[in-house]
């Protein structure tokens, strides 16, 4: 039909909310700081405790003009989810290491899928076969980053 606009509403299929859990207080930020330098990212681009990762503006619904064309359609909201093990302190500074864990993530994406397609982003491969339910074919899934 001409001009028609298709509304896609988020399903959530898991939540992530950024976090820092350890044995002794240990200060988030040191530990965000140290991760970020050793995936070489920039500082500050991991989010930090408590954010959960951000749903569009329209509270997670994407609207798109599907003129011509007739195929099955998805639509994804997702991030790169980072979880890693640490360890905190010195022999010589503290009497027993602070063992933890960090739970965070970076560059939210958003992005509209095709059944019958390749996606290959693991996010978006993870939503077509959630959503689709099948592997897919040949093509290579439509996948933009959100603003």
């Amino acid at each position: 039909m001409k001009g028609t606009r298709v509304k896609f509403s988020v399903i959530p299929v898991r939540s992530v909310k950024a976090g820092v859990q350890s044995t002794e207080k240990v200060d988030g930020e040191t530990v965000l700081a140290s991760l970020e330098q050793r995936s070489g990212l920039p500082a500050g681009e991991l989010a930090r405790p408590g954010e959960s990762v951000p749903l569009e503006a329209a509270g997670g619904d994407v609207s798109i003009n599907l003129e011509g064309r007739n195929k099955d359609y998805i639509s994804a909201i997702g991030a790169t989810v980072l979880e890693a093990s640490f360890v905190y302190g010195c022999v010589s500074s503290t009497p027993k290491p602070v063992y933890g864990t960090v739970t965070t993530w970076h560059e939210p994406i958003a992005g509209l899928l095709e059944c019958g397609t390749d996606p290959k982003s693991a996010y978006a491969r993870e939503a077509y076969t959630l959503l689709c339910g099948e592997k897919g074919a040949s093509a290579t899934a439509s996948v933009s980053p959100s603003p």
